[in-house]
């Protein structure tokens, strides 16, 4: 199911935001085949949960096409889940969770563990 501030009413959006302002550490994840929106929605999502003092990281299961070498902070961008267990998973960009790929079917268990 998709999630946004379009089908979050009342009380579950402002559950969801107390669930990231509680989380300490944060992955993002977006579809297989990135596209500009993809790779644009992670790396900013990943600067602006930084800068409210999150720990995160953009990981994603296919390699960044050359179109978008330009981009700042691809280097910051996982194409691996790390061994570190995150206090929430936020999926971006991504209608349907089997569309985050490798990085998702390698890793069912963890994702069934933590608070997408």
């Amino acid at each position: 199911m998709s999630v946004g501030p379009s089908t979050l009413h009342g009380g579950e959006l402002e559950a969801a935001a107390t669930l990231v302002k509680r989380s300490k550490k944060i992955a993002i994840f977006s579809h297989v085949n990135p596209d500009g929106d993809s790779i644009g929605v992670g790396l900013g999502l990943r600067r602006a949960l930084e800068t409210l003092g999150h720990e995160v990281d953009f990981i994603i299961s296919d390699p960044v096409p050359e179109l978008f070498e330009y981009l700042e902070d691809l280097d910051k961008i996982k194409f691996e889940l790390p061994e570190i267990w995150y206090d929430l998973m936020l999926v971006a960009d991504c209608g349907d969770i089997h569309r985050v790929g490798r990085v998702y079917h390698d890793n069912v268990a963890r994702f069934l563990a933590t608070p997408i």
